[in-house]
C-alpha cells in the first residue's frame, strides 16, 4: 500500500531551510539601499555637484558711551549682573533688530534681498523665488543671517551669508549702518525726552519775563515816568537842600535878633526868606506824595513790578542754566556702534559643509532606518503571538 504523502507538506521545503543566498541578500539589502544608499548618495550627489558655494563674512560690534556706569536692577541682580548698563540694552536690542521684520523690509529696500538670493545660480533647494512673500523673505533671511549678543563683553556678532562674496560684503556693511540708525534714534529719543521738561521750563520763565516787561512798558506809558524811583530821588534830593537853606537861615535869623531889633529890615528880609523856604518844601513835598498819596502808590506799584522783573530775570537765567546743564548730561549719556571686526568680503567658500552634511544624511537615515525595523519587528512578533 503506498503511503499518500499531504500536498502541503508535499511541497514544503525542509524545515531548517530558507531560499537561496541571493534571495535572503536581496530581502536584506532591499531596504538598507532604499533607506541608507540612497539618501547618502543623493547627498553627495547633490553636496558634490549641486550646492551652490555660499560665502559668509561675520562682523563684530559693540555699542559703547560715553558714561561707563551701569543702573542697578532687580532683574541682574536675579541674574547675576549686579549693574545692567545702558549701552548693553541698547546692544542686545540691536542684535534682536537685526534679524526683524523691519531689519529685512529695510534691506530689500536698499539691497533688493529678492534678487540676492533669487540668482540662477543658486541651487534649487538654497534658492529663493523672486515672488516671495515678505514673511517667506524674513523666514529666509533669518536662515541666512545670524546673530548673537554676548552680555559679558557687550559684542554683537552677525553672521551673514550669500551665494556672492560681493553680497555679502554689502549687507553686512549697510547692517552696521542700519545699527548706527538704531542706536542714535534711541539718542535722539533720550535726548528729547531729557530735554522737553528743561525747554518747558525755559519757556514757561521766558513768558513770565516778557509779561513783567510788558507791564513796566504798559506802567511807564500811563505815568508819563521812565522811573519813579529816580524822580522820587530827584525830588528828595530837592527837598533835602531846602530843608537845609532852611535851617541856615533860622539860625541866621537867631543870630541878627540877638543883637538886632525884631522889626529891622534885615530881620523881616531873614523871616521872608523863611517863609518861602517853607512854602517851597511844602509844595516839593504834595509833589513828592501827589494827592491823596498818589505818588506813593505809584511808586510802590513800580517797586513791586521791578522786584517781579528781578524774579523773573533769576528765574529765566536759572532755566538756560538747568537746560544747558540737560544738554550736556544728554551728550554725556549718548551711546555710539563702534566696529570692532569689520565686514571683508570672503576669499573661500565656507558653506555648504559638505562632508558634515553627507554624514548627518547618512546617521539620519541609519537612526530610520533602525527605527523601522525595531518597529516592523516589533509587529511582526505582536501579530505571530
Amino acid at each position: 500500500m503506498t503511503e499518500t504523502i499531504p500536498e502541503s507538506k508535499a511541497g514544503a521545503k525542509p524545515e531548517g531551510t530558507g531560499g537561496s543566498l541571493s534571495e535572503q541578500l536581496s530581502h536584506r539589502l532591499n531596504p538598507f539601499v532604499l533607506f541608507i544608499a540612497v539618501p547618502t548618495l543623493l547627498a553627495v550627489i547633490y553636496y558634490g555637484l549641486i550646492a551652490a558655494d555660499q560665502y559668509q563674512t561675520e562682523v563684530l560690534i559693540s555699542v559703547r558711551s560715553a558714561q561707563g556706569s551701569g543702573t542697578s536692577s532687580f532683574l541682574g541682580a536675579i541674574l547675576g549682573m549686579g549693574n545692567v548698563s545702558q549701552s548693553a540694552i541698547e546692544a542686545n536690542t540691536v542684535s534682536q533688530f537685526i534679524t526683524s521684520h523691519d531689519a529685512v523690509q529695510a534691506l530689500d529696500e536698499k539691497l533688493d534681498l529678492k534678487t540676492i538670493y533669487s540668482k540662477p545660480q543658486i541651487d534649487f533647494l538654497a534658492w529663493l523665488s523672486p515672488d516671495a512673500s515678505l514673511e517667506e523673505l524674513v523666514e529666509y533671511y533669518r536662515g541666512m543671517v545670524d546673530t548673537s549678543f554676548d552680555s559679558a563683553s557687550g559684542i554683537t556678532s552677525i553672521a551673514v551669508r550669500a551665494f556672492n562674496r560681493n553680497d555679502a560684503l554689502a549687507i553686512a556693511t549697510e547692517l552696521i549702518v542700519m545699527s548706527e540708525e538704531l542706536v542714535n534714534s534711541f539718542n535722539s529719543r533720550a535726548e528729547k525726552d531729557t530735554l522737553r521738561l528743561a525747554r518747558s521750563e525755559v519757556r514757561r520763565a521766558e513768558e513770565n519775563l516778557t509779561a513783567v516787561r510788558e507791564r513796566i512798558r504798559i506802567f511807564r506809558i500811563n505815568n508819563q515816568d521812565i522811573d519813579p524811583t529816580k524822580s522820587t530821588g530827584s525830588v528828595g534830593d530837592i527837598i533835602g537842600g531846602l530843608e537845609k537853606e532852611y535851617s541856615e537861615t533860622s539860625a541866621k535869623l537867631q543870630e541878627v535878633m540877638s543883637f538886632m531889633k525884631h522889626d529891622s529890615l534885615q530881620v523881616e528880609v531873614l523871616r521872608k526868606r523863611l517863609r518861602a523856604l517853607e512854602s517851597q518844601i511844602l509844595r516839593e513835598n504834595q509833589r513828592l506824595t501827589g494827592e491823596g498819596g498818589a505818588k506813593t502808590n505809584v511808586l510802590a506799584e513800580y517797586e513791586g513790578l521791578m522786584l517781579e522783573n528781578e524774579f523773573s530775570n533769576t528765574a529765566y537765567t536759572s532755566a538756560l542754566t538747568s537746560l544747558e546743564n540737560a544738554r550736556i548730561e544728554a551728550q554725556r549719556q549718548r551711546s555710539y556702534v563702534v566696529p570692532v571686526v569689520s565686514p571683508h568680503a570672503p576669499e573661500e567658500a565656507e558653506y555648504p559643509r559638505k562632508l558634515r552634511g553627507i554624514f548627518f544624511v547618512m546617521i539620519g537615515s541609519l537612526i530610520v532606518y533602525g527605527i523601522g525595523r525595531l518597529l516592523i519587528s516589533g509587529v511582526r512578533d505582536h501579530v505571530m503571538h
